[in-house]
């Protein structure tokens, strides 16, 4: 089976976005993978929990293993840290025409010894088996708001790519300051 990210499509594609073409054009991103699966047998599964705040609002946190290489059948492999969410969802027994819920998502990379990249955004989420994350087949983009090790006062972008067919995610990082 071959890779369902084009990596070089996919990037090409956000340095034509409008906004970011002047920040990050000459910039080579780092790329990574995130397995969102709830296989608790599996090393690469991804926790989550969630707790109800109030009457229509939930708090969903989750926990990662993220990884650097994917293999010919699509399993990751050479793991380099793990990701950790907390995310609220909004008005959870309402969704928008779309069956998309809003949300508020602090995600937090946490890259070996490297140091960590964290992000926030407020894109609409998607609510799969027993657990709420972006839509399949987008790319969303997060500024990064915090960096500690080699990535402290650094600025960027994190691009996060979800497949139509995969429970995989790709994430991409640009860092305007290196």
């Amino acid at each position: 089976m071959q890779n369902i990210f084009n990596i070089e499509q996919i990037i090409s594609q956000i340095k034509e976005m409008p906004t970011l073409t002047p920040l990050i054009n000459g910039i080579t991103p780092m790329h990574f993978y995130m397995h969102m699966k709830q296989d608790l047998t599996k090393t690469n599964s991804t926790n989550f929990n969630k707790i109800n705040i109030g009457s229509n609002d939930l708090l969903q946190t989750s926990s990662s293993s993220l990884y650097e290489n994917l293999d010919g059948n699509l399993n990751v492999k050479d793991f380099i840290g793990n990701e950790s969410s907390n995310v609220t969802i909004y008005n959870y027994n309402i969704h928008n025409t779309d069956k998309l819920y809003e949300s508020f998502v602090q995600s937090v990379f946490r890259l070996n010894n490297l140091g960590t990249i964290g992000i926030s955004h407020t894109h609409k989420l998607q609510h799969f088996d027993d657990y709420y994350a972006l839509p399949n087949n987008t790319i969303r983009i997060a500024p990064i708001v915090i960096g500690t090790g080699n990535y402290i006062n650094k600025r960027g972008i994190v691009g996060i790519v979800s497949s139509a067919t995969s429970s995989l995610k790709l994430i991409i990082i640009f860092l305007y300051n290196t």
